[in-house]
């Protein structure tokens, strides 16, 4: 950040202080959205513990969440192993209506899914963090609240990760610069 010393004075360029606040921007971004990410990688892990994979319907309606939180291959590769049956004929939609010809699986699952559930991380210039996933299955609904209750253990299980683990995430300094508190 100083360019040169001249007779015991310092001087500094503005360009160098821009730079080192872009390159401070940049790493904050950068270890924010991989703090997000992870976060919701636990969020998914915690919540597909808690579901009862028979189709896989319910479990690959995350997939979607997954993709933008580079894990699709990972849960694909979970839930493909904890399939008790492929398909099973019959597909009851989240409205409550009965679909005789179609089938439950896992690719109904990513369908119901696709558009609703939201991993956003904004830009560098605009770090904008936001996390969204909505029941869009009717067999995940209605096991949600009889038994499961995946996404409270999931919800808290994102929380957990990221008060436990975001000092680890931000270069040193940055910790500082968002908990000046702490020493």
């Amino acid at each position: 950040m100083v360019d040169r010393l001249d007779y015991g004075t310092s001087k500094i360029v503005m360009g160098d202080l821009r730079q080192t606040l872009v390159d401070f921007n940049t790493e904050f971004y950068n270890a924010a959205k991989r703090l997000w990410k992870d976060a919701a990688k636990k969020f998914i892990d915690s919540a597909v513990s808690s579901i009862v994979i028979d189709t896989g319907m319910s479990a690959a309606s995350m997939l979607p969440l997954a993709e933008k939180a580079d894990y699709e291959t990972e849960l694909y590769a979970e839930i493909v192993g904890k399939v008790q049956r492929v398909r099973r004929k019959g597909l009851t939609h989240i409205d409550g209506s009965y679909d005789a010809s179609r089938y439950r699986e896992i690719k109904e699952g990513v369908k119901a899914e696709e558009k609703k559930s939201k991993l956003l991380v904004g830009s560098e210039k605009r770090p904008f963090m936001q996390f969204y996933f909505t029941i869009t299955v009717y067999q995940y609904a209605r096991w949600e609240k009889r038994r499961w209750h995946s996404l409270e253990k999931a919800s808290d299980e994102f929380i957990k990760y990221i008060d436990e683990n975001w000092e680890y995430y931000f270069p040193k300094g940055l910790n500082k610069v968002l908990n000046p508190y702490r020493r």
